[in-house]
């Protein structure tokens, strides 16, 4: 019936035609015929759809995810929304030598790629089992770590004001630890820069109270490396005076009526802390005179504490000026406190220096900086430069943060994409290692240098 209804529209057969239509259908082989052309119209047909559909993947355009050097991948070809549910036969070639694999069941690309730059795999298929294999073309990229786009240049040993690209330190201080670590920034060692951070900790002499202080270099000073050393080193020599160690044992022994005597010694505190500070801008500027040149040149913060463990608990003695900030974690972590006034400035990246003029204009202020503090015991004392902070806690009102901190503690202790822990419970030397590898720390625009202090 198909093929005389077929027949009929062909030949254009009206309905009073239907006799002559009948005799000639019996007089001839024309069914035959017939079907013998709609089979071989139905194979035409067969044979197009075919040809189309290996146009359409050929046009088709196929994106998957970019990958990440060293990083897991992972990636679906997702065979019904491509409309490949009906191939006959595929397979997928071509991954293996960027470390990646396909798999059959599941159609998802997975691996560590070993590779950057430029990639590509080919899926050959059939969409019968008499089809000649086909092929097709998928690109896609590999992205290069990051990190490794960051050339590590060692700066200049030749240069007056060269000092080390990274620098350690740790010590046993009373029933605690100090570890401190000051990394030569990303953007610096790429430039073939110096490490414009400092710090340096000593024991004033006949006082058991122990000195850290840190220094972070302006950007934008010529000499901002030497600015960063001459602030810790004149600081340490402020400290080493006797009428320094005479205003410490005077705390010491105010110390030991502390509720009576409070008043008195924030007073001292902040005379004596305040004057460390007009002392290393004096020593800075009499430098830069030497060299015939500007205390602008040697722009650096300051940033220290004292530190002293008394019978009933720590004294801590503070003072800062500049964006480098302080903070003690007490009462078992779960409590923070800032122990210095940040000068953020009034743009990104503006604050204030020690070798600022301008900052000894306003004596109130400035004596506000210094701090007197006493806690029956604490966890943590840190103090650090914005090229920790600025990753870490990323706005200057995060600090008061306990929750931020408790973060920062998480992330010290393995929480991190390195996996690098810092185990405080370690021997100081492996603690402070880890510390150290724990600095290089990968945060998108932020390649400062960094310089942290810890008291554990």
């Amino acid at each position: 019936m198909q093929s005389e209804n077929y027949l009929k529209s062909i030949l254009q057969i009206s309905d009073n035609q239907s006799s002559n239509f009948q005799d000639f259908i019996k007089e001839t082989n024309a069914l035959q015929i017939t079907e013998e052309i709609i089979s071989k119209f139905e194979y035409l047909k067969e044979i197009w759809k075919i040809k189309e559909k290996k146009g359409d993947i050929e046009r088709q355009h196929i994106t998957i995810p970019n990958a990440k050097i060293g990083k897991q991948y992972q990636a679906k070809l997702d065979f019904n929304e491509l409309h490949w549910e009906d191939f006959f036969w595929f397979e997928i070639i071509g991954l293996e030598s960027f470390g990646l694999h396909f798999n059959n069941q599941t159609h998802h690309i997975t691996g560590v790629p070993n590779d950057s730059g430029e990639a590509s795999f080919q899926i050959k298929f059939k969409l019968h089992e008499a089809d000649e294999v086909n092929s097709k073309k998928i690109n896609f990229y590999i992205n290069p770590d990051p990190k490794t786009l960051f050339k590590n240049n060692p700066s200049d040993t030749s240069d007056e004001f060269w000092k080390e690209d990274n620098k350690n330190f740790c010590k046993k201080i009373e029933d605690k630890s100090l570890i401190i670590s000051s990394k030569r920034g990303r953007s610096h060692a790429h430039n073939d820069g110096f490490r414009e951070d400092d710090f340096l900790y000593n024991e004033i002499q006949d006082t058991q109270w122990h000195l850290i202080c840190i220094s972070d270099g302006a950007g934008s000073a010529k000499f901002s490396r030497k600015g960063s050393a001459l602030v810790v080193e004149k600081t340490n020599t402020y400290f080493k005076q006797q009428s320094s160690v005479e205003s410490l044992k005077k705390i010491d022994n105010l110390i030991d009526n502390l509720s009576e005597n409070v008043d008195e010694i924030h007073e001292i505190s902040q005379n004596f802390l305040l004057e460390c500070a007009a002392f290393v801008h004096d020593e800075i500027k009499e430098f830069a005179i030497s060299k015939n040149s500007t205390i602008k040149d040697f722009h650096a913060t300051q940033a220290f504490v004292l530190v002293k463990k008394h019978q009933k608990g720590y004294a801590i003695l503070s003072f800062g000026i500049g964006d480098c900030p302080i903070n003690v974690l007490y009462d078992e972590s779960d409590k923070v406190i800032l122990l210095n006034d940040l000068d953020i400035g009034e743009y990104s990246g503006g604050t204030w220096f020690v070798t600022s003029e301008e900052i000894f204009k306003n004596r109130y202020t400035i004596k506000n900086r210094a701090k007197f503090s006493f806690f029956n015991d604490f966890q943590y004392l840190f103090l650090m430069t914005d090229g920790i902070y600025d990753p870490k806690f990323s706005v200057e009102n995060q600090l008061n943060n306990i929750q931020k901190w408790k973060d920062l503690l998480v992330d010290l202790q393995g929480e991190n994409e390195d996996k690098v822990k810092v185990d405080f419970s370690l021997p100081i030397e492996d603690t402070l290692n880890k510390l150290d590898q724990w600095m290089d720390f990968w945060s998108p625009g932020n390649h400062d240098d960094r310089t942290v202090a810890i008291i554990y």
